[in-house]
């Protein structure tokens, strides 16, 4: 079973009118998109992906950077809260840092690691080529659908952590850096190959090195109405100002299953520049390496408040004020069982607290064991919880949503006071939608969201 990720945290790095602006995508609207899958067809597709956006500098790849450009950009000074009207707090601000993705593309060198971001030459040194070959061996194997399996490669996955400067690029509560990127890693491969391992005993191979033989959600492809983006009352149900064509179906994709019109435009804007490129051609997170790969470090570091995102719980960020069934904290103020409380962020409705014995014990259990095998496969020294983890370790934290939402302010159903007071951002549920937190943030929403500004009886924030 594959759960829908309803991550909604997106980041925009969208229109600017200045030197940041990344190069724009084809306009693709008026295309016919009817993409069939079948089981004749030819894993090979062409090559469509390339650079989208221009070259970073060496200080703008760097994480002093970000934190500069997120402390000094003047569209965010006036960005406040939907319901309390403040403005952003220095929390706010530290969970767009890390949510962060870049504009542009740094310039990488695979032969040379020396010339690449400080992220990207860590993951290198921790997980070289050789040892990420024997781990996505069986990429796309399984697939009836067209895959460019050239393009799932190790320079592509070391192009989606450049874009994303805080992935295995702070230390936490940890001693070193080191210590955990190897948990980011680890728990990167660990929940891909629960999602979209081959899962077979049978096979020579481990099952915590079988990940990767599905990129697209089993039985679902274009014959399951609940991503029907015309389907009343589904999650799927696409919503203006968003494009969704009728022959477009948002089921999961990708190394971490993508899933829903709200997860599309927000992974599109944030790596593409274009929401509406892949609600047009959501296929492309299954063919191309680089999206597959991109949308699994996008997930893994983006927040969906009340929840924290992965990269905070792991490396300490997410500091519990109390315990709170289940997620309670260690002496550093981090998260006690870290691994355990990721797993209730993918996929806690379901796999926290199962029932003994079913198939949903199973998938949480599978979750640990892949995860303390990678760590060891990464030369990373088990700590005292990572240590407790057995063949039957399962979540035990409560299930459904055991955050503490007072402890993350960023949420991404605020809408966004520019200048002249009227842009919001798409509200699609109460907890969900879309945030606008990187370049131009008032020329994003006056082109998306046009203005309708009401305002409720004693309170000056817009309703919805």
């Amino acid at each position: 079973m594959r759960a829908p990720l309803l991550l909604v945290a997106a980041v925009l790095p969208l229109t600017v009118g200045c030197s940041s602006e990344p190069t724009r995508q084809p306009d693709l609207r008026a295309e016919k998109q009817d993409i069939s899958v079948g089981t004749n067809v030819t894993k090979t597709a062409p090559t469509t992906f390339q650079p989208v956006t221009r070259s970073c500098s060496a200080f703008e790849s760097s994480i002093r950077g970000v934190s500069d450009r997120i402390e000094t950009r003047p569209d965010l000074v006036a960005m406040r809260g939907r319901w309390s009207n403040l403005p952003l707090t220095s929390l706010d601000k530290e969970a767009m840092k890390r949510a962060y993705v870049l504009p542009c593309e740094p310039t990488l060198d695979v032969s040379n690691p020396l010339r690449n971001p400080d992220n990207v030459q860590l993951v290198m040194s921790i997980l070289p080529e050789a040892k990420w070959n024997d781990v996505t061996s069986l990429f796309a194997q399984n697939e009836t659908g067209p895959v460019d399996l050239p393009s799932f490669s190790y320079a592509n996955f070391l192009r989606s952590v450049a874009r994303m400067p805080y992935f295995c690029g702070e230390a936490g509560t940890f001693p070193s850096i080191q210590e955990a990127c190897q948990r980011e890693i680890a728990s990167f491969f660990a929940h891909g190959a629960q999602e979209t391992g081959a899962h077979d005993a049978s096979m020579s191979m481990p099952e915590w090195k079988q990940g990767f033989a599905f990129i697209r959600e089993g039985n679902s492809y274009d014959s399951n109405v609940a991503y029907d983006p015309g389907t009343v009352g589904s999650p799927a149900k696409c919503v203006a100002p968003f494009l969704c064509p009728k022959t477009s179906h948002y089921y999961g994709r990708g190394i971490k299953q993508l899933t829903h019109f709200y997860n599309y435009a927000g992974f599109s804007a944030a790596f593409l520049g274009d929401p509406q490129v892949l609600l047009l051609q959501p296929d492309r997170v299954a063919q191309e390496g680089y999206l597959a790969l991109a949308s699994g470090v996008w997930f893994h570091m983006s927040p969906k408040p009340p929840q924290p995102s992965i990269h905070d719980v792991l490396v300490g960020n997410y500091k519990p004020q109390t315990a709170h069934a289940g997620v309670d904290p260690d002496e550093s103020g981090g998260v006690t069982n870290r691994f355990e409380a990721t797993v209730s962020i993918i996929n806690g409705a379901y796999e926290c607290q199962p029932p003994t014995g079913s198939s949903l014990a199973k998938q949480s259990s599978n979750r640990f064991s892949y995860y303390t095998s990678m760590l060891k496969y990464l030369d990373a020294p088990l700590n005292r919880v990572e240590q407790t983890y057995t063949k039957d370790t399962v979540c035990n934290i409560e299930r459904g949503n055991p955050w503490s939402a007072p402890q993350i302010i960023f949420n991404p159903s605020w809408y966004y006071d520019t200048a002249d007071g009227t842009c919001k951002a798409l509200t699609y549920e109460p907890q969900l939608g879309l945030a606008l937190v990187v370049e131009g943030v008032q020329t994003v929403c006056k082109t998306m969201f046009p203005s309708r500004k009401t305002t409720a009886p004693g309170n000056t924030v817009p309703t919805f």
